[in-house]
């Protein structure tokens, strides 16, 4: 059908100045000057506005959502298609349909707008009915065949043509905007999905550098620890292995009295004490002039004490 609006642009551009406060649209139907008929309600909002917002043309247009919830400009375009849609899908055949729609707050109490306008059906041959008139004729009665059938008229069967053409196109429309909507979602979950996959990849790459950071460095420890071990080791293998000669060399090179070299031969057959003497603080307190009186007095009297029994009590001379 060959469809053109009149006073219908007017009222879109009132509704897009109005949109942050409306809530529903109402399209009517005037039958005759008092009467009317609603014919459909739309709310004005994404979602029942969805199959709207998208561009039937698929040219691509600014009013078209990018997966976002729509402006209230964009609501006002998809508004003004559904407008079109309705009234289109109500022509029916007919020259020349009037209809009116309001715009209401979202509680319904007040009419925000109201506003009527004509839809002329160019391919009609329904000459019958008058432009400037306010009341729609009735349809002219049918024709009875010679046969006592009765038989439907040919405007009769252009108007139901013409119906079969707008559901048609109507589910094309719907398939063309499901798919349209379907698409922008599978998009934007798409991009979502790689935005988290590559958040999960860097921070498995963190958790793999540390793990390896933390590895070699007790790889690194553990290697420090063993070859401090090893020369502590040889050291005391070399000293057990010098013996008597180790000493006799000592006392001879360095002057060091043999008693002295056998009491180097005493503290490294003691690990404890061996420990003690390496002790920073044990070692302060034997550069202490007192301290050293104090235990060679200790010691001395230890020795006068005579030797100490197997149970680890000093006995008496």
């Amino acid at each position: 059908m060959d469809l053109t609006f009149e006073e219908l642009e007017p009222a879109e551009r009132r509704i897009a100045r109005i949109a942050e406060d409306v809530g529903y649209i109402t399209l009517c139907e005037c039958l005759d000057r008092n009467h009317e008929e609603t014919v459909a309600r739309v709310e004005f909002n994404g979602a029942d506005l969805a199959p709207f917002l998208v561009d039937p043309d698929g040219d691509g247009t600014e009013d078209d959502p990018d997966g976002e919830d729509p402006t209230p400009e964009q609501l006002a375009v998809g508004a003004g298609r559904w407008l079109r849609f309705v009234a289109r899908a109500n022509m029916g055949g007919r020259r020349l349909g009037r209809f009116k729609l309001r715009a209401m707050n979202p509680k319904g109490e007040k009419t925000l707008f109201s506003a009527r306008f004509l839809c002329r059906n160019a391919d009609s041959d329904d000459n019958d009915q008058d432009a400037g008139s306010d009341v729609i004729p009735a349809p002219s009665p049918t024709v009875t065949a010679p046969s006592g059938e009765v038989q439907p008229e040919g405007r009769s069967w252009k108007a139901l043509g013409d119906a079969y053409t707008s559901f048609i196109a109507l589910l094309q429309s719907s398939y063309t905007h499901l798919a349209g909507l379907q698409s922008a979602t599978i998009v934007n979950q798409n991009n979502k999905e790689m935005r988290l996959q590559g958040v999960l990849e860097g921070l498995t790459a963190d958790v793999i550098a540390l793990k390896v950071g933390v590895s070699e460095a007790n790889v690194g420890q553990e290697r420090e620890d063993g070859a401090a071990k090893v020369r502590e080791e040889l050291g005391k293998t070399f000293i057990a292995e010098l013996g008597t000669f180790g000493r006799a060399v000592a006392a001879a090179k360095f002057g060091m009295a043999p008693e002295l070299a056998e009491l180097m031969d005493v503290v490294q057959a003691s690990p404890e004490l061996l420990d003690a003497l390496k002790s920073p603080a044990v070692r302060q307190m034997l550069k202490d002039e007192k301290t050293r009186k104090e235990l060679a007095e200790l010691l001395n009297l230890a020795a006068k004490a005579g030797p100490p029994d197997p149970s680890g009590t000093p006995q008496a001379n």
